[in-house]
Parts: C-alpha cells; sequence; structure tokens
C-alpha cells in the first residue's frame, strides 16, 4: 500500500519511496493513506512532485 506525504512547505504531494524526498523526510509533512484523503486536507489542487509523478506514470504503463 502506498503512503502519501504532503509537504506544507511546498505544497507538494510525495509517494513515500517514489522520490529523493521521501528518503529525508522535512519536517512539516502530513501523512495520508490515500491521494483522496490529501486533497480534501488542503482543499485545492495538490499535485505530485515530478519525481513521484514521472515514476507513478511509469508503474502505470507497464500494468497495461
Amino acid at each position: 500500500m502506498k503512503q502519501y506525504f504532503y509537504n506544507e512547505r511546498t505544497h507538494r504531494l510525495h509517494i513515500k519511496g517514489y522520490c529523493k524526498e521521501s528518503k529525508i523526510l522535512p519536517y512539516h509533512v502530513r501523512w495520508f493513506d490515500t491521494y483522496d484523503e490529501a486533497l480534501a486536507f488542503d482543499g485545492r489542487c495538490v499535485g505530485l512532485c515530478r519525481s513521484c509523478a514521472k515514476h507513478e506514470n511509469k508503474l502505470r504503463k507497464e500494468e497495461t
């Protein structure tokens, strides 16, 4: 199961283990179990960081 964390300073969503940001966690993060929970928390469009989005797209293409 994926773990999402939201960096409150950069307003970016990350997936644990998908980018370098998740190796050394900043202090200002909130953890979520789903992408929808993160969207509900911030109340606006939350975007994945570039590295996480690229990795996520690659995994989706491999599944199909």
